[in-house]
This record gives C-alpha cells, structure tokens and sequence, in this order.
C-alpha cells in the first residue's frame, strides 16, 4: 500500500502551479533556484523555525543559508543537481 496522499499532491501542484512559478517571475529570479529556497524555508518551518521576531528571523535565515550551502555541495552521485 502507498502511503502518497493524493490530496496533499494536488495542493502542492496548485501551489506551485499558482504561486512559485509566478512568484519566479515577478520576482525575475530564476524558478529552480527560487524553488529551492522555498522548499528550504519550508522545511525550516517544519523544523520549529519562524522569523516573528528579529531574532527568530536571523536564526532562520542562518538555518537556510547553511542548508543551502549542504544541497549545493557537489555530489559525486549526482554531479548536476548542484544549484548555484
């Protein structure tokens, strides 16, 4: 049995669909790269992050940056996915 809820996969390609894709756009930034800082800041929310305070938001931000840094480390296995 799949544990994949096709609920939650709906939203989340609407979401993109609607919102990072032309967030991208308006943005002029690259949509790979604005993709992955979403999907970090995202995972920094789950982690118990927020950015309500100042402090909240620098430690955040720290956290993001230092992800960032890890996922765009060359891969051996994967030698193309590093985004710069």
């Amino acid at each position: 049995a799949s544990s994949l809820n096709w609920g939650s996969s709906y939203v989340v390609n609407d979401f993109y669909k609607r919102f990072v894709k032309k967030d991208a756009s308006e943005l002029n930034q690259n949509f790979d790269k604005y993709l992955l800082k979403i999907l970090v800041h995202g995972i920094a929310h789950l982690l118990g992050y927020d950015h309500i305070t100042d402090k909240q938001f620098e430690k955040m931000q720290q956290f993001e940056a230092k992800l960032l840094s890890i996922i765009n480390k060359p891969c051996k296995a994967f030698p193309r996915i590093v985004i710069n």
